[in-house]
Formats: structure tokens, sequence, C-alpha cells
């Protein structure tokens, strides 16, 4: 049997002993083969299967279903080869293939018949739609004396989704010593790509000529969705001495270059090598704002020894040009560039020597959704050394700085080596929403203090980072159930050859415990501000999240396998575990001293959370099976603050949930020392019993009341409607009296407050309605504040002093504060309240005065170091014209219903003294 294709003549004879055998194999994943193809991602199964047989020919198919290798996949390939009439036939499909972002080639078939010393082809490549985008039929052959031939037919034939022409007797016929063209002029309306002969002689210059050809022609090739490059491309190449001395002359120009959609401007390329070895270069690119020149000659020598000397002129040129080059990373770029770079050696060790200055410059980086700029005066210092970094400085939207000091040292550009001080305060890194980044997203506002050494290959960071107030990040963990696509009767469709969502997760969660970069040497102590908050979205479907606010000395590092780790405490000060019950919403307070440690990888981290959720409700339902009276005993139907405390433990990713509930102590006394005792051994034997506490649980999560063993005799009494219309028309009439008294009396602040309530501690229900009233007035330059309230009891409620102060009911209550210092740092507060205890039964009269000193700080000592002198301070303070800090009084009416004590006299917040 002749071979299909020889590109010589044939010297050996023909194969005449007999052959018939198959061939089945598999290929599987295995660590075995990632340990050879550590850029392998994720590979399905192939399968090959064939026959082979010099009687009946040959059968091959070749199935791949997907395949992932660092940014390449290939999806849905399949190769089938077999032989008919000595004519081998091959057909490739390919679902699709993509490289990185930005190229890709969906439903591509190939089909060829090869014969002999002769190949048939098709080419058909599709859309994402399943349109056909390009097709090509077309001829390959060789002839004698080794001259090949290449036709392109003329029918079916699309470029782009566009219909093109050419003659029907197109042909290039080449070998190593010519190339000889007839009627090949490619052209759609009046878009030409000729490629033609200069004259008719054998060995002519060949002329390949573009007449407002349309680069979306060929780059539309390698993208689907967007064009990679656009413009009107015309002049012409010309080869010459193809026999003896090969060399060519370009003159190209490109009107309305375009990169990804942004017009950068128009490009002019001249490249000359009439002289042998040596090519001249004259590239601009223009308009748009932009003008840069590449001038010089690039000298041809053997053995690696080829040179260069060229300048790089920058007169200008537009950050927004640099945004369609940027595949996307990038937008919203401001100012300009110059500069000029002069280009010497060889590209082992060039000779670079020159700068590049920043004008304005400003830019968004798109998956940080953060402005990042670069203002006047900022130099990037280029030589043979390497780049310099003096003092040069970022700045975030808020002009917070990141600059950057030392070296990265290199000979030739492709190898570093680092000597860097990285420095920021308060910098703003991440502004960032759901639409930017599906698994992290938010805000991050950092200072840090690093120090980078070593190569690009093994680069060793050490320094300080720490995660300021104002940062908000939110983490979405991945589920680790699968997604269902859809469900017909018992069948559960899923599509397993798809790159699920879950998988993008995955990947992100696998980022960060692994790097793709290895030779690091990462050390890294991470301090978080108990100001700053962050979020774990627990299940996205429902909206389960933690809210998070605590403090942590971390310690994160990367080795050089690439493995992350993260070890330290973090340990909560405030937060909230959200969960919903379909269209209901529950809010889990975190209780302080909850935390979270970590000893290994980032997502392997060790909970140790407990939450109470607070659910208002009566305890007859819990206690009527068990008592008898309750059903009937009024005191049982006081509602009481019952906590639902959810406990979290075990691993970050799957946590161990448990639940108690408890009634706090401070409430017991409210319904007598019987029915306390009661309610709380009642609660003892629930919490020992998980089946019946979680029953009551999610009774109280979704219904907000406990449930009897028989749900349908419920004793509470269900919803009140008067009681519900009471507190709604006592909120309307709360806002509309405030409304009424914003601007009744000039200088003064008027607040009005009406409450209303249902009361059992009496052993029989009573309606209970307080109004409250309160009047704050701000003297001598607002440094005096004087607030005075009190409260009304309109209906219902009266409480008996038993030491006889009836009086303490009716009387004022009194705030006075007095601003020591004009920014409100030091001040003295004197107050005289009513107070209900119900330890002993009344209201009694409480009086004090305090002094108060509010200190912004980073480190302790700093509370005593002294401030600024006072003059320096008034001239500050003056040229701000910033308004005096108010003193932020609390509210003085709270009704008298076993509430907070009506003036707050403790710390107002974090920073006070």
């Amino acid at each position: 049997m002749l071979p299909y294709y020889a590109l010589r003549p044939d010297t050996i004879a023909n194969i005449t002993d007999p052959y018939d055998f198959i061939i089945s194999a598999d290929i599987r994943d295995h660590p075995t083969l990632r340990a050879f193809l550590p850029g392998l991602n994720r590979m399905d199964r192939i399968t090959f299967n064939g026959i082979f047989s010099d009687q009946n020919g040959w059968e091959a198919d070749l199935k791949l279903p997907y395949i992932a290798y660092g940014t390449n996949f290939i999806t849905s390939m399949n190769i089938i080869a077999d032989t008919k009439n000595e004519v081998l036939n091959v057909v490739a499909d390919i679902g699709k293939m993509t490289s990185g972002e930005n190229i890709t080639m969906t439903g591509t078939r190939f089909y060829a018949d090869i014969e002999d010393q002769k190949i048939d082809f098709a080419l058909r490549i599709g859309d994402k739609d399943n349109q056909d985008k390009y097709i090509v039929h077309g001829g390959f052959e060789k002839g004698v004396d080794d001259v090949f031939s290449f036709t392109v037919d003329s029918d079916s034939l699309l470029l782009n989704y566009d219909p093109w022409t050419i003659h029907e007797e197109n042909l290039i016929r080449f070998n190593s010593a010519m190339i000889a063209t007839k009627n090949f002029d490619l052209s759609k309306e009046n878009q030409h790509l000729i490629i033609q002969n200069t004259e008719s002689a054998t060995n002519s210059p060949v002329e390949v000529i573009f007449k407002d050809f349309k680069l979306s022609t060929l780059t539309g090739f390698f993208q689907t969705d967007s064009l990679l490059a656009d413009g009107t491309l015309n002049g012409l190449i010309l080869l010459r001495d193809i026999a003896t001395q090969p060399n060519f002359t370009t003159d190209l120009s490109i009107k309305n270059l375009m990169i990804n959609r942004d017009t950068i401007g128009d490009v002019h390329a001249i490249i000359d090598n009439t002289k042998a070895k040596i090519f001249a270069t004259d590239i601009t690119l223009s308009g748009r704002g932009n003008d840069v020149a590449l001038v010089g000659n690039y000298y041809l020598k053997p053995a690696g020894k080829s040179s260069m000397d060229l300048i790089l002129d920058i007169k200008s040129l537009q950050m927004k040009s640099l945004e369609g080059a940027s595949l996307g990373n990038i937008r919203d770029s401001k100012g300009h560039l110059s500069g000029k770079v002069n280009i010497g050696g060889n590209m082992n060790s060039p000779d670079i020597n020159g700068n590049l200055e920043f004008f304005q410059t400003s830019m968004l980086i798109s998956k940080l959704n953060s402005v990042f700029k670069v203002d006047n005066g900022q130099i990037l210092a280029i030589d043979n050394k390497g780049l310099k970094f003096n003092n040069f400085t970022i700045k975030d939207a808020d002009d917070n700085r990141f600059t950057i000091n030392g070296n990265a040292l290199t000979k030739n550009y492709f190898n570093y080596i680092f000597d860097l001080r990285l420095k920021a305060n308060d910098f703003q890194a991440l502004n960032s929403s759901r639409a930017d980044n599906q698994a992290y997203f938010g805000r991050i506002i950092f200072d840090t203090d690093m120090k980078v050494s070593g190569t690009e290959k093994a680069p060793v960071i050490d320094g300080t980072l720490k995660i300021k107030e104002g940062t908000d990040f939110t983490i979405v963990l991945p589920q680790k159930e699968p997604g269902l696509i859809a469900r017909d009767g018992v069948v559960i469709f899923v599509d397993k050859d798809a790159p699920a969502n879950e998988e993008m997760f995955y990947g992100l969660l696998d980022s960060l415990n692994q790097t793709s970069v290895f030779g690091m040497d990462v050390s890294v102590n991470i301090e978080i501000d108990k100001k700053a908050a962050l979020t774990l979205v627990i299940d996205e479907s429902n909206n389960d999240h933690l809210k998070l606010k605590g403090e942590a000395i971390l310690n994160g590092g990367i080795d050089k396998s690439g493995k992350v780790t993260l070890t330290g405490t973090y340990e909560l000060d405030e937060g909230a575990y959200e969960m919903s019950f379909n269209l209901l919403e529950r809010r889990f307070i975190i209780q302080k001293g909850s935390k979270i440690t970590w000893t290994g990888e980032p997502t392997d981290g060790t909970l140790n959370i407990t939450a109470v959720y607070k659910a208002n409700t009566t305890a007859v339902e819990l206690v009527q099976d068990q008592i008898v009276g309750a059903k009937t005993d009024l005191r049982y139907r006081q509602k009481l603050p019952f906590e639902v405390h959810l406990s979290m433990s075990g691993p970050l990713l799957q946590p161990i949930l448990a639940f108690e509930i408890k009634l706090p102590k401070e409430s017991l006394i409210r319904i007598g020392s019987e029915i306390a005792g009661q309610v709380e051994m009642r609660l003892q034997q629930l919490n020992a019993e998980p089946s019946e506490l979680n029953k009551q649980v999610f009774s109280l999560l979704i219904l907000n009341r406990f449930t009897s063993q028989n749900p349908f005799e419920g004793a509470g009494g269900g919803i009140n409607a008067e009681s519900m219309a009471r507190q709604s028309v006592s909120k309307i009439l709360t806002t509309q009296l405030n409304k009424l008294a914003e601007d009744l009396i000039s200088g003064v602040d008027i607040n009005f407050d009406i409450v209303s309530s249902e009361d059992y501690t009496t052993g029989t229900m009573q309606n209970k309605t307080d109004l409250s009233v309160g009047v704050s007035k701000r003297l001598f330059n607002e440094r005096l504040n004087v607030t005075i309230g009190t409260n009304i009891a309109l209906e219902g409620g009266q409480q008996n002093n038993s030491s006889g102060n009836l009086g303490a009911i009716n009387s004022p209550n009194v705030n006075i504060e007095y601003l020591l210092s004009k920014d409100g740092r030091y001040l003295l507060r004197a107050y005289r309240r009513n107070k209900y205890e119900g330890i002993v039964e009344g209201y009694i009269i409480e009086t004090g005065i305090g002094f108060v000193m509010s200190v912004d700080y980073d480190r302790f000592k700093e509370i005593f170091e002294r401030r600024k002198s006072n003059q320096s301070f008034e001239k500050e303070f003056k040229a701000s014209e910033l308004p005096v800090r108010k003193s932020e009084t609390p509210p003085l009416n709270e009704p008298k219903n076993n509430q907070s004590p009506v003036i707050n006299n403790e710390k107002k917040d974090d920073d006070e003294h």
C-alpha cells in the first residue's frame, strides 16, 4: 500500500506483510499524570478506538470531552478517520477551544481527503449561536520538483460572516527558490487582498497588497464575542530575491486602529530590509492625542549576536489608549505618559536608558473597581541595570499614598532581582461589587510596610499589613451540594461537560490555599482593626451570612511549593448571623468573645461562635402541658425576651450547629419567683431533649412563639388585633408630633415619643400608654447643651413605690453637658433621671456628675501624649471652618416599662474614656 502523503520520492519498497489489529485506549485523570503535566486543571476521560487492516482499511475514533490546561480549554473534541477507495478521510469536530480570556474558537470542523500527494480540505468556524462565521474550501498538492500548489475554492467562501470572492483559477505555486501567483485577488466590494508577482519572470518580486482591508476579517477568526483588533489596512509588503538572499520592504498604514473596540489612533509602519541583515524601522502612532515613534535599525547576526539601535520617543501616549490593550482589565483612564528611551545591545542583554514621566494619570482596575492615580512629576527611571523607583507614589481615590522605593534589577528585562520597600497608609485597594467579582468583593483599606527581595522566580516578601476601619469585605463560600439543571419526575438532568459555576468557586477557593506561582517565600503579619467588617456568605441561595467585627493578629505565609498558610485568632467584638426562612428573616447577634482560629490553610479555620436571637413571646405554650393553671393565669401571658442561642463550632466551611433556649435572669423578676422557677425548670428540661428543643427553636424562629404539644390548642391568645392597632397608631402619632415640632421654636429641639403596650405583671391584662416629651437647647456657641424631659403615663401601668416616693414618676429628667474643649475631646456631664428598678418595684431618682474624654488612638500610649499647642490647634480649627462637634446626648425620655434608664451615662463609643 502506498503512503497517503510523501515529501520525497518513494525509495522504500511497498509493505507486503499483512496486518489486522484493534486498539482501544482510555486516558483518565490521575495524580501521576498531573505530576508530568502540572498545568493540568481538569481532564475528562479520553477514549481512542481503532481498527487497522491491510484488507479492510483503517477506522479510528478519538473522543476528548473536556480538558483544561492552564488558561487553555478544549470541549467536545471528536476526530474520526477512515479509508475508502485508497483515500484517507479525516473529520475533526471541536465544540469550543479557548486560550486565555479573549481568544476563542467555537463550532470548529475540519474535513480533509488525503490521496497520494494531494489534500482537499474544508474548514468551518462558527460562533456561540452556531452561526457560520468562516468557511474556506481549498486544495494543497505536491507536484514535480517539489513544487507545492495552493488554491482556494471560489464558491462558499465566507470570512467573518461576509461572503468574499476570488477568481476560479487562482493559484499560488512555491518552493524554496520561488513564488509564482495567478489570479489571487481576494475581494469584497472595495476591500482587496492581492498576492501577485511584479513581473512575469519566474523569480520576480512578490507583492502583498492591502486595499481598504478590514483587520476584523483576520482578527475575528480568533474571537467570538468581540473584536480583538480592527481598522482599515492599506499598503504593501514587497518580497525580493527569494532564491538568493530574501529581503523585504513594508509600507503599511492602519487607519483608526481599534483594540477591543477602543480606537487608539493611526499607525504607519515602514520596515526596509534592502540592505542585507539590516532592518531599518520607522513606526509611528498618531491621532487621538498620541504621538509615539520607534525609529532605528535592527542588525541581524548569527549565533544570537543580533543587535539593535532604536529610539522610542513618547511625546504623548494617552492612558486611554492602553485600555484596549489591557483586554478590559483597566477602564476610565485619564492623563498621559511621555519620555524617551534609547534601546541598544541585544535581546539577551539589552542596553536601555531613559525614563517615563506621568502627567495626571489615573485608571480604574476593573476587578478591584478602585481608582489609582499617579500625579505629575512621578518618574520611572529605566537603564541597563533595570527599573529604579525613587519614592514612586500611587494614590487612591481619596489621595492616600502607596509608595515604592528601591530597584528591580535586571540585565534582560525577563529576570529580575528585587530590592524594594513598599509602604501605604489608609490605602484603598478594593472597592468592588458583586458584578466585579463573584467570589469576593467589598471595600478594603489597609496600612502596610513590606520588603520585597529575591528574584522573580523566588521572591521573598516580609512585613506587616493592617486592615483598617472602613473595610467591609465579603467572601462567598462555595456550596458543597451540586446545582440541578432541570427535573423531570424522578429523573435529574445534570450537564457534566459544561464547566459549572461551583467549579469556578472551587477554583477560586483553591487559589486561597495554593498559588500557581512556585518559589515564593512570603511571611506577613496581619492585623485587623476592630471596626473593620467581614462578611461570610454561608448560603448564597438564602442569603444566609455572618457579618463580623473584631480584632485579629494573624500571620499569613506562602512557601516555595505555593502552599498558603494562615495562623492566629480572630476575636469578635460584635456581629450578626442573618438567616432566612423563605420570606422570613432572623438576625442572631454574635456574642463578644466568639472567635475564629486558623492553624493551617485559610479555608480550614475553626469556628467558636455563639449568636443570640431574641424572641419576645409568652411562656404559656411552653409550660401549659406541665402546669394546669398556666392557661388561666394571665401572668404567664406576660411577654418575655426569650433567647435562642446558636453555637457554631468546627470547620469554617462545614460548621456544626447547636441550639439552646435561655431566659435572662433580669427578666425573671418581672413574673415573680414562683412562675420564674417553673419557666426556668421547663427550659432546663427542654434543652436536655434535642428533638423537642429543635421543634421549639424553629417555632420561635418562624412563628416567634413556642409550640404546645397540641399546636392547634394555643393558649397565648394568638394575634391581638387591638394591640397591633394601638402600636401602629402610636408610631404614627410619634412621627407626626415630631414633624410638627421640627420648626416650632427656633434654636430649640423638641422630641415626642408615644409607646403603647400590654402589661400582665399584676396578674391581669392592662393597656399601658406612655408619652415622652424632651426639650434640648445649645448655648454659649454650642459649648453648653441642656436637655429636659419627662414621661407622662396616659393610660394604665402605674407602678407603686414601696418607699413612698410617688413623685418620682412625674419628676423631670435633666442632662447638662459642657464642652471643655472646642473639638469635644473633653466634656463635663451632670444628670438627674428617673429610673424604674424591678428589684425594689418602684421608681428611684438617680443623680450624678461625670467627666468624659474622647480619644482616637492606634496605640495606648497615645492617650497620654500631648496634642498640638492651643495656638496651632486654633489656627487649624478656624482654617478648616468645621462646626464644633456636637455631643451625642442619649435619649432622655424612654417609657416607664422596664426599659433602659432615661439618661444613659455609660461610655458612648469604643474611643471614649
